[in-house]
């Protein structure tokens, strides 16, 4: 229901003036960006691709790409869009992008809309997102999630060949704020940008990268609105990001319980030869066994197993 209220309302908004002028897509283009930095205190570099083609004159076709290596694990992602956009007016869409990793999976799919007011876009997009570890079940978060996803935009060209934006995100009761400056340089098809990003689980991400423009020489603002959209794979890299912060809290704080449960098991069984771990009936979890503790990990996950300690 809420993603048909914000399809209503980018609906809205974008046909209340009179008949629409500009092409979705001015013609065959692309982009391809890289970036360096930190990803919640851990190094991580992306590569991003795109290419959009106009299918007739107010709609248009974009296949997004992503890889991402970060805390020793390679992320790969594709993506697709199809839009109606008058770059007079706005763009309305649908899209879906996944992203895998040989230890999960993420996917999104929705809407999305944006309304163009002189040096101001407006960006709106909802829909589902899930994500699924390959680890299985945990005792202290879900590995196989999905849930609605919302997000908001505005950006600012104080000049043509520069924007300024800020963004809001909220995935799996997560939320992330962003900014995004970007400036296209005097040299033909390149800008340089920084990515900030801050949110819940104490997330944090920098990034500064360099993209370059396929296609005619245009300004800043004009590539935007009449040529290729945003990357629609990056959305799904930031939930890993945010919900593996989650993750690794929870997992922090489980272990913590995990080895006081451990350490206070009584070892019995003098006779036998061996100790042996007597199992409390204690209310915390239903525990009728020792608790495993799962092994701190990097960006995104953890992963490793490590069964229980009797220290």
């Amino acid at each position: 229901m809420k993603v048909v209220k914000f399809a209503l309302i980018v609906v809205l908004v974008l046909f209340n003036s009179p008949a629409f002028a500009g092409d979705a897509v001015s013609s065959v283009n692309g982009k391809m960006a890289f970036s360096y930095g930190d990803m919640d205190s851990n190094r991580g570099k992306s590569l991003t691709g795109s290419i959009s083609v106009p299918l007739a004159k107010n709609i248009g076709l974009q296949a997004d790409g992503l890889y991402t290596h970060v805390s020793e694990r390679d992320f790969y992602g594709t993506g697709i869009q199809l839009f109606w956009r008058d770059s007079d007016k706005g763009l309305i869409g649908a899209g879906i992008s996944g992203i895998h990793n040989s230890d999960m999976d993420s996917y999104m799919g929705g809407l999305m809309g944006e309304c163009y007011m002189g040096a101001f876009t407006l960006g709106l997009n909802a829909g589902f997102a899930k994500i699924d570890y390959a680890i299985g079940p945990v005792p202290f978060i879900e590995t196989d999630e999905t849930d609605p996803y919302i997000g908001a935009s505005i950006g600012y060209y104080p000049i043509d060949n520069l924007l300024l934006e800020a963004s809001y995100s909220y995935s799996f009761d997560n939320h992330l704020y962003q900014c995004l400056i970007e400036y296209q340089t005097p040299v033909k098809g390149v800008s340089i940008f920084v990515d900030l990003a801050t949110g819940d689980q104490d997330y944090d991400q920098s990034l500064l990268g360099i993209r370059y423009y396929f296609g005619k020489e245009k300004s800043l603002i004009r590539r935007h609105r009449e040529d290729d959209p945003q990357n629609i794979v990056t959305n799904v890299i930031n939930n890993i990001g945010t919900y593996g912060a989650e993750y690794n809290n929870r997992a922090k704080a489980y272990n913590k319980k995990a080895k006081a449960y451990n350490d206070s098991l009584v070892l019995t069984a003098p006779d036998s030869g061996a100790y042996a771990p007597v199992y409390d009936s204690g209310s915390w979890g239903s525990v009728d066994q020792p608790m495993p503790v799962y092994d701190s990990g990097d960006w995104g996950l953890i992963m490793t197993y490590s069964g229980y300690s009797l220290e």
